[in-house]
């Protein structure tokens, strides 16, 4: 009886060689950076040229790599439903989710929807009596503004501009008076004839 050959257990990626995919997926990095930023002992530029090839030919770590390239794009695009969840957040915010009782919360314990609303953050750092004391102030992006914008988006304002713009009124006369019957415009223009 032959014996089958076992088949070799595949290794997961190793750290370093996912820390190269994880640098070569930033904009503007060459193989050769990544490389060299991950593979320090490695001097010479041809040689990491040749390398980053090499370890990008590896099964394991070009899926891993193509893994990461399809997580960034997922987070890139650009769609209607994203915009109007990131006003939404902008509109909505509720200040209440900032503090802790009464106390102001980090950063970090923020939910991730009321950070999205902050514009900026004030950090400040007070030692009294050995005991580092830390302050945060948030700016947050105006709410009016987010409003109007959505506002905007789904047609609030327009029947506001079509009353203010002479020609669309005009053309909406226009619209409303074919679709009269002969009789009816007769009456009408009859009605506006002075007496």
């Amino acid at each position: 009886m032959k014996k089958r050959p076992r088949k070799k257990a595949e290794r997961p990626i190793t750290k370093l060689q996912a820390d190269f995919c994880e640098a070569l997926i930033q904009p503007g990095v060459s193989q050769r950076q990544a490389y060299l930023s991950v593979y320090q002992n490695v001097k010479k530029p041809e040689t990491a040229d040749v390398c980053a090839s090499k370890l990008l030919k590896i099964t394991k770590v070009q899926a891993y790599y193509q893994k990461l390239l399809a997580k960034r794009e997922a987070h890139s695009v650009i769609s209607s439903a994203r915009i109007l969840d990131e006003e939404g957040r902008l509109a909505f915010y509720d200040l209440g989710e900032i503090f802790e009782g009464e106390t102001l919360l980090p950063p970090n314990k923020i939910p991730e929807d009321i950070r999205r609303a902050i514009s900026g953050i004030e950090i400040k750092r007070e030692e009294v009596l050995g005991i580092t004391r830390t302050t945060y102030k948030y700016r947050f992006h105006s709410k009016d503004g987010a409003l109007a914008r959505l506002e905007k988006i789904k047609g609030l304002y327009e029947r506001d501009n079509a009353q203010r713009n002479p020609l669309e009124a005009l053309l909406g006369l226009k619209k409303a008076f074919s679709e009269l019957e002969a009789d009816e415009l007769e009456a009408i223009l009859r009605g506006l004839q002075p007496d």
